[in-house]
């Protein structure tokens, strides 16, 4: 059978593929900054409880994130607040469409505002967030459910802890389980599901070639 000597182009030259990353980049800046000006009350965020929790605002918040040239406006990003089952299936329907740059500075952009704002509840969308194939989306994702002491999450922080190809994503799963093994030992966390999470942390602790920063913040978390 012969074999063709058609050798592949390349879908984007290398000076196109240098703008991307330069506008991925500004993007990522901008939104950076926009949450610093919404931490320093610089922008309102008084937005009314019906105007952007439908599932028509969900759709057309999914819709401004995938196109890449559109302009992101930080406040919409509220819509993923709070998220009903019917909008968390939309989101979780168009998550991957999304550029992984934008993925990447929506999530980053709401776990930094909930460090502040009590009111802001992410839980659906960070649950989604977790299973991103871009590993900073996960590690934010983790970062953001660190008092979400839930059963629903052991299995999936498990799986993170355990298998997961980037070590930082596995550093702070580590770190946060700490929480469930406190929740634990005061008796707010079921028993069963806490000595699960403490045998996850033990073998990564005893597991010499588990990187050591992994088994340092396994450690940490056991002596809660």
């Amino acid at each position: 059978m012969q074999q063709s000597n058609d050798v592949p182009q390349p879908d984007s030259t290398p000076s196109e593929m240098e703008e991307t990353s330069f506008a991925q980049r500004q993007e990522a800046a901008r939104l950076e900054a926009l949450a610093d000006a919404w931490l320093g009350g610089e922008i309102s965020g008084d937005l009314g409880a019906d105007e952007r929790t439908d599932a028509a605002a969900v759709e057309a918040l999914m819709q401004e994130l995938i196109a890449p040239t559109a302009p992101l406006q930080p406040e919409h990003l509220l819509a993923l607040s709070d998220l009903s089952r019917r909008d968390a299936a939309i989101v979780q329907r168009d998550w991957p469409l999304i550029p992984t740059e934008r993925r990447r500075a929506a999530v980053a952009y709401l776990v930094e505002l909930a460090e502040d704002d009590l009111h802001l509840e992410l839980g659906r969308i960070l649950r989604i967030a977790l299973h991103d194939d871009d590993a900073d989306v996960r590690r934010d994702a983790v970062r953001g459910l660190w008092e979400d002491i839930s059963a629903d999450l052991v299995g999936p922080l498990l799986h993170l802890l355990n298998s997961d190809t980037d070590l930082r994503v596995r550093e702070v799963t580590a770190e946060i389980l700490g929480a469930y093994v406190l929740a634990g030992e005061i008796d707010e966390f079921d028993d069963a599901l806490a000595f699960r999470i403490e045998e996850a942390l033990l073998a990564v602790i005893t597991d010499e070639n588990a990187p050591l920063h992994v088994r340092r913040r396994a450690l940490e978390s056991m002596a809660y």
